[in-house]
């Protein structure tokens, strides 16, 4: 069984009737096997840097980062932090800029650790600024 799939990352293992449904090791792989985020590829052409991978509460996650993720409070989802850099191919602009090339040194990203679909995508840190 397989969950999200981006771009030249292969699909994300699943172990149904599991929660979570993969392992730490399993979304290691899954990042590790392609030199790209959700936004896209890395620079250098290597895979990113995994600097933070857990398995964290929705409730307790969307306290610690502030960000609206969609699932339940108890629901188990996994926060990923990586570095790359960046270029950001899967964005939009607002209208009226002209879109160039944007990059990101760091791609935030958090998937619903039941399914392994990718829920949040944040380029850029998702910790939030002081005073929010």
């Amino acid at each position: 069984m397989t969950g999200a799939q981006w771009q030249d990352r292969p699909a994300l293992t699943l172990r149904p009737g599991q929660v979570p449904a993969f392992t730490a090791e399993d979304m290691t792989a899954y990042l590790q096997d392609a030199p790209s985020s959700s936004f896209g590829p890395t620079l250098s052409g290597d895979p990113p840097t995994i600097e933070t991978l857990e398995f964290v509460g929705c409730k307790e996650l969307t306290d610690r980062l502030h960000v609206w993720i969609g699932l339940a409070d108890d629901a188990p989802v996994c926060y990923v932090v990586l570095r790359g850099p960046f270029l950001l191919r899967n964005i939009s602009f607002p209208p009226g800029r002209l879109g160039g090339p944007a990059y990101s040194e760091i791609v935030t990203e958090i998937y619903d650790a039941s399914t392994g679909r990718l829920l949040v995508g944040v380029a850029g840190s998702a910790m939030p600024r002081p005073g929010f």
